[in-house]
């Protein structure tokens, strides 16, 4: 009796701490499923100018809601007239860094608009007075930046001078990002962008260039950007950077009850309600809770079959969909048939009392 006393009680503890570790392995992984941050990505880019008091531009596609806008905008008149406001449907636009060197008659503005239901593809850059000389707007659609919170750092520098520069931010806080600078010059067209930026346009153009420089980056540093010009000329140049949002999937596998409570903002409180605001539909019962899904067939093995970038066709691709590894993979494999032996061993044990 003793001798089965102890056996009991060692198939207990076996079993308990089988199942810690199961549940351990399941709920942290070995490896993070996304990313902190999203990527940035630019959509689309278009050049317009004028040498009136506004500036017109035409996107080639609707811009997407939750995406950014992002213009740079190089004037050149005397007196210096700036950006006094951009209008578009469905999109709101604010200034964030801007440089003047009224000496010269130079100026660039730097201004981001948040993309919302309905935008247009029309865009009015609108300027405090005609410019009699030229402006040119150099405008960038991007998703994965935030749409509040999303300016970080910025800079602005002008001279006359041999060198160029958007100027030197401080050290930024976030580690994905996108910084974009803007430089204005007179009589020079710019090329050869430093620091690992791309520039876009930089043509000379009825007396100056403007260039509109972007980089994405992964690590934190300060912001800088100059370009090549023809002698000494005179600039003006600024600088914001501009953090990115999350993923726009971001699931926390905390817990065996929460692996999917987030994924596309979902919340699945209680097996009864595990698709409750999937497209609007209300699954009230275990029997319906995937019934009204248009075009899908749910199998035993094929559950999550056809989920958007999801494949759970077995039990091995379930768990690296995740996100887990091969090694992790077969550590929860071996966990599963060490409780599963604990499991026959108990019966067994049961049985011969």
């Amino acid at each position: 009796m003793c001798a089965l006393s102890s056996t009991k009680r060692t198939i207990k503890i076996v079993s308990v701490l089988s199942l810690i570790v199961f549940l351990l392995v399941v709920s942290y992984g070995t490896k993070p499923v996304f990313a902190d941050y999203a990527t940035p990505q630019r959509i689309q880019y278009k050049r317009a100018t004028t040498t009136g008091a506004s500036i017109s531009v035409t996107l080639d596609s609707t811009p997407i809601d939750g995406n950014v806008i992002i213009a740079v905008v190089g004037t050149l008149s005397a007196p210096v007239y700036g950006v006094s406001s951009i209008t578009e449907t469905g999109v709101t636009w604010n200034q964030q860094a801007y440089s003047n060197y009224d000496a010269e008659y130079r100026r660039v503005s730097l201004w981001l608009g948040v993309v919302g239901s309905g935008a247009s593809t029309s865009i009015t850059v609108n300027l405090a007075g005609d410019v009699s000389d030229q402006a040119v707007a150099l405008v960038c659609e991007y998703s994965g930046i935030l749409t509040t919170g999303y300016l970080d750092k910025t800079a602005s520098s002008y001279a006359v001078s041999t060198t160029d520069t958007t100027g030197t931010t401080a050290t930024t806080t976030q580690t994905v990002e996108l910084w974009v600078g803007g430089i204005v010059v007179s009589s020079s067209a710019q090329s050869s962008p430093t620091n690992g930026f791309a520039m876009l346009d930089g043509t000379a153009y009825a007396g100056q260039s403007t260039s509109y420089l972007e980089k994405i980056v992964s690590s934190t540093n300060t912001a800088q950007c100059s370009t090549t010009i023809m002698g000494a000329c005179a600039y003006a140049g600024c600088i914001a950077t501009f953090k990115a949002g999350t993923p726009p999937y971001t699931p926390s596998w905390n817990s065996v009850v929460k692996w999917y409570a987030t994924l596309n903002a979902r919340v699945w409180q209680t097996p009864t309600q595990w698709y409750t605001t999937l497209s609007n539909r209300q699954w009230q019962s275990i029997t319906q809770w995937f019934s009204d899904l248009p075009t899908r067939q749910w199998y035993a093995t094929q559950w999550y079959t056809e989920l958007p970038t999801k494949a759970w066709q077995t039990v091995g691709q379930w768990f690296n969909s995740l996100g887990f590894g091969d090694d992790t993979q077969l550590g929860v494999s071996a966990i599963v048939v060490v409780l599963l032996v604990v499991s026959l061993l108990g019966l067994a044990s049961r049985r011969k009392r």
